[in-house]
């Protein structure tokens, strides 16, 4: 009877290792081994054909656009504190003409409203 438990152990253990060299078999044949493989971007650009030519020009085209538009923006954002001080002191004074050179000098958004709003006033 022993025996008979001992060979079962054995069929059951055999049976078991089958079954997971199977499923270790299936899984190595069906799962692709992966290399990796370094392009560098010259070879990639060189390997897009022309199609690369007009992406390359609407490229250059967009860090224009970006970089123009980043000076005019930052152009806009200037504030000077002092400028209404000074223009009011000036149009008080009566010095109109000298209040539309400063404006005129200073070419920024905030002083050419101000000095459409001078040139009304005479």
């Amino acid at each position: 009877m022993l025996h008979f438990i001992l060979q079962a152990n054995t069929v059951a253990a055999m049976a078991a290792d089958t079954i997971n060299n199977s499923v270790t078999g299936i899984q190595a044949a069906t799962t692709p081994e992966i290399t990796e493989t370094k392009i560098s971007l010259i070879s990639m650009v060189m390997k897009g054909g022309p199609i690369m030519i007009p992406i390359a020009i609407l490229l250059l085209i967009s860090i224009y656009v970006l970089v123009e538009r980043l000076l005019v923006i930052s152009k806009a954002v200037k504030k000077n504190d002092n400028l209404v001080l000074n223009l009011k002191e000036m149009i008080h004074s009566g010095n109109i003409s000298n209040a539309r050179m400063m404006c005129k000098n200073l070419n920024t958004p905030e002083s050419t409203m101000i000095e459409q709003g001078v040139s009304r006033i005479g």
